[in-house]
């Protein structure tokens, strides 16, 4: 009987140490659009916030995996609504976008520019500009968001990171919209308990995708907030 004891508790101690190993290092997926990808104002890719990350956790010994197959140039919200509700796979990997949602350790989201952009040049292709019909559209956009992230954290259970819109103009009024799009967007997130990175207060001249020290700033952003988290 004691015999049994004792190899019970060593069976137990081993299953114990399995359990505090088994997952240490962060399976991480991108999402998104151009600027997940790196896409700078001059017009090209560089690294972007995701290399930084990527980097920085293999540095650490603590990446199993980085994958980058989902974010597409010019995706909207609707795009990846889709690709989840169709389960997209990736045909060099057969990975689908839902099996690698449910086991992301860290997934990174960057989306809503392309709907906004289309929605400004649509206006401005006008003799007069809607700020009015800009705002209602923007409540759309922010509807889809809703149930994107909702769509998201249904697969997701772990460290999600939104980045936030990142679109500044000559217009102030169109500027005030962008802002107005951004605090709504951090309010979503928060609902699903989703880390919301505000991109906007940071820009100080006027464009829409970020340069190549912006995306080194988002991925220091990042970092400090895996730190408080996920690593710690």
């Amino acid at each position: 009987m004691k015999k049994i004891l004792i190899l019970g508790i060593i069976i137990l101690s081993i299953f114990i140490i399995y359990l505090t190993t088994l997952d240490k290092k962060v399976y991480f997926l991108s999402l998104g659009d151009e600027i997940a990808l790196g896409f700078t104002k001059e017009g090209y890719y560089e690294l972007n916030y995701n290399d930084y990350i990527k980097e920085y956790l293999e540095n650490k010994n603590k990446l199993e995996i980085y994958i980058n197959d989902f974010a597409t140039q010019g995706y909207r919200i609707t795009d990846i609504i889709n690709d989840i509700n169709k389960n997209k796979e990736i045909e060099e990997t057969n990975k689908t976008i839902k099996n690698t949602l449910i086991k992301a350790d860290l997934v990174t989201l960057s989306i809503g520019t392309n709907d906004i952009i289309s929605q400004i040049e649509r206006e401005y292709k006008l003799t007069k500009i809607d700020y009015n019909k800009i705002y209602k559209n923007i409540k759309q956009i922010t509807e889809d968001l809703d149930k994107l992230l909702k769509l998201i954290r249904e697969y997701c259970k772990e460290d999600i990171i939104l980045i936030g819109i990142n679109i500044q103009t000559e217009d102030e009024k169109l500027n005030e919209i962008i802002n107005y799009a951004n605090e709504t967007f951090e309010q979503i997130s928060n609902k699903y308990n989703i880390t919301y990175i505000n991109q906007y207060e940071t820009k100080q001249e006027i464009k829409i995708y970020p340069t190549k020290e912006e995306y080194k700033l988002l991925g220091d952003k990042i970092i400090e907030e895996i730190n408080n988290n996920l690593l710690k």
